[in-house]
């Protein structure tokens, strides 16, 4: 107890020193990735993806490696995650039905609005908290078009583009902002996920051939979870075999490069503005999943360790650095308005 006390103690001094250091109106980018497990980028311990962004901003933030969202009532985690970024509230309350539309609870789109910045939600529709991205100023809907099914698009479909969609947006939504107004950008797409589907040249970038398997793969899973027939988990044939799940990590690990790009172009566009030295960019996943045959499963219905999210931190003040502290994804709430000088709300 008087460890964690103190691990406690030392973390909340940490964040008391980078909001410190903060300029009041600093803005905030937080990218949130679909379905993006923690061991995929390369500057945190993966050499088989590439992924030059977002090395960039490890190298320049500071990063977590215990980021969990709090699982979810229903198959489709991403629901309930997405929901308690945006509402601040845990799994336990957050609302019964998030896609309605219909909630009369404080946001993070509306805390920042009612400081007075400039707002955009550019990401997917389905699966999210409808009443939380409609908040926003600006809402833009990437996932027109979508089919959640394998082989069901191709490189250049809705599903593939969605990147590039939300970049594009981005960066003609920070050519509106006028003057020095501060601006909070929440950017989600339905990417990576699955059907997995990245435009050239990104699917040549990886052989599956050369790609190893995690030293946790099982053929199938060693007992009934109660979630071992469900969608995700019918994305591949059971029992599991290492040369398709190998070609379902190049598919993955391809996405995450494409993505990987499009947020290259965000932070140029950052620069290019002028913007970068009082923007923060928060890099985060609404959870990760079993892809490629950990435990011998696919998806996110479970709470072995591929579950967590990656969480990077960049910008003023923020020390380069890493902690293995157990953090909740919707702490990211109150957190991103701490760190520009936003009330949360109580």
């Amino acid at each position: 107890m008087r460890r964690l006390s103190l691990a406690l103690f030392t973390l909340a001094c940490v964040c008391a020193s980078w909001c410190n250091a903060v300029p009041r109106q600093a803005s905030v980018v937080f990218i949130l990735a679909d379905d993006q497990r923690y061991d995929t980028i390369h500057a945190l311990g993966n050499d088989q993806i590439k992924t030059p962004n977002l090395d960039a901003l490890v190298h320049w933030g500071f990063h977590f490696n215990n980021v969990y969202c709090q699982g979810g009532m229903v198959g489709a985690v991403c629901l309930p995650s997405r929901t308690a970024i945006m509402s601040g509230k845990s799994v336990f309350h957050i609302p019964a039905d998030p896609r309605s539309g219909k909630y009369d609870g404080p946001t993070l789109a509306q805390s920042f609005r009612k400081a007075g910045y400039a707002t955009l939600y550019c990401g997917k529709r389905g699966n999210s908290f409808i009443a939380g991205n409609e908040a926003f100023e600006r809402c833009i809907y990437c996932d027109k078009g979508v089919k959640e099914a394998p082989g069901s698009m191709g490189p250049d479909s809705p599903q593939a583009m969605q990147p590039k969609i939300v970049t594009d947006e981005a960066i003609n939504f920070l050519k509106t902002v006028k003057g020095e107004q501060p601006f909070f950008m929440f950017l989600a797409p339905h990417y990576p996920h699955d059907p997995r589907v990245a435009p050239p040249p990104y699917p040549g970038e990886y052989d599956p051939a050369k790609l190893s398997l995690p030293k946790n793969f099982m053929p199938d899973h060693p007992f009934d979870n109660g979630a071992l027939h469900i969608r995700d988990e019918e994305l591949a044939p059971h029992p599991r075999t290492p040369e398709v799940m190998r070609q379902h990590l190049a598919d993955y690990y391809a996405c995450i490069t494409h993505f990987d790009h499009h947020i290259g172009r965000l932070m140029q566009a950052l620069k290019d503005a002028g913007r970068d030295g009082d923007t923060y960019v928060i890099f985060t996943a609404d959870q990760g999943l079993s892809v490629g045959g950990w435990h011998g499963l696919m998806g996110k219905q479970n709470l072995y360790e591929e579950f967590k999210s990656p969480l990077l931190i960049a910008g003023p003040g923020i020390p380069v650095g890493q902690s293995d502290a157990l953090v909740y994804l919707y702490d990211l709430f109150p957190t991103s308005c701490a760190l520009v000088g936003v009330t949360a709300p109580s």
